[in-house]
């Protein structure tokens, strides 16, 4: 069973897959059945994501600042913490800062992101 510098390692991959647009990274570390809640409240599936950052997609991705908690109970692991993601999409600009809780499961000897929810924190 894998430990959580393995899952933090995992997390840091998305986070690189993401801003470099490496659709066959991100296919292999969320799975198949992947849902999420996005910062708006949508409803994403692996397909969505990997549509999102494809051609056309968004581009020039970045999480900064993050503070993340990584834990595991046997075969599930959470991640759980805050940050700035930026980027681009269409050309326009954005940046948001967030808190997130992502479910992670134990599959095929290596860690794959099985649920996300991310939530914008906005200043009062």
């Amino acid at each position: 069973m894998a430990e959580e510098g393995s899952l933090h390692a995992t997390f840091a991959a998305i986070s690189e897959a993401l801003g470099s647009n490496n659709l066959a990274a991100l296919a292999r570390l969320y799975a198949e059945d992947y849902q999420g809640h996005g910062i708006h409240g949508e409803v994403e599936n692996r397909d969505l994501v990997l549509a999102a950052y494809g051609p056309g997609g968004v581009q020039q991705y970045r999480m900064a600042d993050v503070e993340v908690v990584v834990e595991t109970l046997g075969g599930v692991g959470l991640a759980s913490g805050q940050g700035l993601v930026s980027g681009s999409l269409a050309g326009m600009p954005f940046g948001h800062r967030v808190r997130f809780l992502e479910v992670y499961l134990w599959r095929d000897g290596r860690w794959q992101c099985y649920r996300a929810q991310c939530t914008e924190i906005v200043a009062p």
